[in-house]
């Protein structure tokens, strides 16, 4: 009797290809959570035994940007975290930029202060206590100027955003959809504005979507839509959560 083959097959696990586009990325660390109750920075907090947050951010980075610097905007423990990303990190393009008066100041003063250390017109910003992967980075246009809108009404997500013909009216609490806290800025034009608003005097302590907003009066932003898990790490409750879904985000 002639015995059939028995052919195996194995899936094959489809690659999300890297961004060619050279890209500046400024990662903000540069504020602290007073209700954390750690003495450690908010990007070494571990979410297993093996990675820390911010490793977590570099590596969803690295895998999907090809050509790009990043720009780490520091405040308090800034020797720990330099030291950290020297030893860690030392053969990636990063740069950490200081922000000496982080107790005084809001992110708008951190993102000046980072955007004046690249010559890019091609800056996106991420809000460093986000817990995310690299499935975050699915499908973008870097074409076009536009800000991250969360599919899904993650709860510890607390800037809405106003969205219309798939374009960014404005950003406020208590809109029915979330802003992902991630915004990409395309053209010197756009930078430029951005610039003169973070100079003047008033926007030291205001925060960065007051920012994006006096940009939306003149430009047009686009409203891309994040399907992926996102998760922003604020307190001990949204800490475990992070804790418990790593696996799963991974």
């Amino acid at each position: 009797m002639r015995r059939s083959k028995c052919v195996t097959t194995t899936k094959k696990t489809r690659r999300s290809r890297k961004y060619d586009d050279f890209i500046t990325i400024v990662l903000l660390h540069d504020q602290i959570i007073n209700r954390m109750r750690c003495h450690e920075p908010i990007c070494f907090i571990e979410l297993n035994d093996q990675q820390k947050l911010i490793d977590k951010q570099i590596q969803a980075i690295n895998s999907r940007f090809k050509n790009y610097e990043l720009i780490i905007s520091i405040g308090n423990y800034a020797d720990k975290i330099y030291d950290h990303i020297k030893k860690k990190h030392k053969n990636k393009s990063i740069r950490l930029i200081e922000n000496m008066n982080y107790m005084d100041t809001n992110s708008c003063e951190s993102i000046r202060l980072c955007i004046h250390n690249t010559n890019n017109d091609k800056i996106l910003v991420i809000d460093g206590n986000l817990c995310f992967n690299d499935k975050v980075f699915d499908n973008l246009d870097f074409n076009k100027s536009f800000a991250l809108v969360n599919k899904n009404n993650e709860e510890s997500l607390e800037i809405g955003v106003n969205v219309h013909n798939e374009k960014i009216q404005f950003l406020c609490y208590g809109a029915s959809q979330k802003w992902s806290e991630i915004f990409f800025l395309k053209g010197s034009k756009i930078i430029l504005d951005l610039e003169s608003t973070l100079n003047k005097k008033s926007f030291k302590k205001k925060f960065w979507f007051e920012a994006i907003n006096e940009l939306v009066a003149n430009h047009n932003i686009a409203g891309f839509i994040n399907k992926s898990e996102i998760l922003k790490i604020k307190n001990i409750k949204t800490y475990n959560i992070a804790r418990r879904q790593n696996e799963i985000l991974d």
